[in-house]
């Protein structure tokens, strides 16, 4: 895993995507479920090669799996990890590995949210909003874009990035957790 995520990287090499596709390959192969998502999200965004819906659903059924296993046992730590329950509940509400399950994905991203994490926070709203999860109140949803929005900006303030910016500016377009402000 450590070698093609090198390969992936140019870390102490050059960028090599046929070599970072072989030793994640054989990685995914032995059973890392990290490895396992690696190639199935680099084979789907076109950066390595083309798979088969059945190779793709297999590769994600296996990070799935280990990716749930992990958190409980971060959870039994008493050590939560809000990334993870947030990957796995991206995973149940677009049917990566399962299929699409919206239930669960709303119990994996509260999870994330509980802990945290401001890109479940503002999922939730959104899924909510839309009609897609549990109704809330206008309340209750401001109450989430607000908690969303800090927490954006207070990423953005330690890791400025484009998309990061993007998002924050959207909310200040359309008030979601502030009011609306142009400037």
């Amino acid at each position: 895993y450590r070698i093609g995520q090198m390969y992936l990287s140019g870390k102490g090499t050059e960028i090599n995507l046929p070599e970072a596709e072989k030793w994640l390959g054989l990685s995914a192969a032995e059973g890392n479920f990290f490895a396992a998502y690696k190639v199935a999200t680099l084979s789907e965004d076109g950066t390595f090669q083309e798979r088969s819906a059945e190779d793709l659903y297999s590769l994600y059924q296996t990070a799935l799996q280990g990716f749930q296993n992990i958190y409980d046992e971060s959870q039994d730590k008493g050590q939560p990890n809000s990334t993870l329950s947030y990957r796995i509940g991206q995973m149940y509400l677009s049917g990566k590995g399962t299929e699409i399950n919206l239930p669960e994905a709303e119990k994996w991203l509260g999870l994330s949210a509980a802990e945290g994490n401001p890109f479940a926070i503002y999922q939730i709203a959104t899924l909510s909003e839309n009609g897609t999860f549990q109704e809330r109140s206008v309340e209750d949803l401001y109450s989430l874009y607000q908690t969303a929005l800090q927490g954006f900006q207070n990423i953005y303030d330690s890791q400025p990035n484009s998309v990061l910016s993007y998002r924050i500016g959207q909310m200040y377009l359309s008030g979601k957790g502030t009011e609306i402000n142009l400037p």
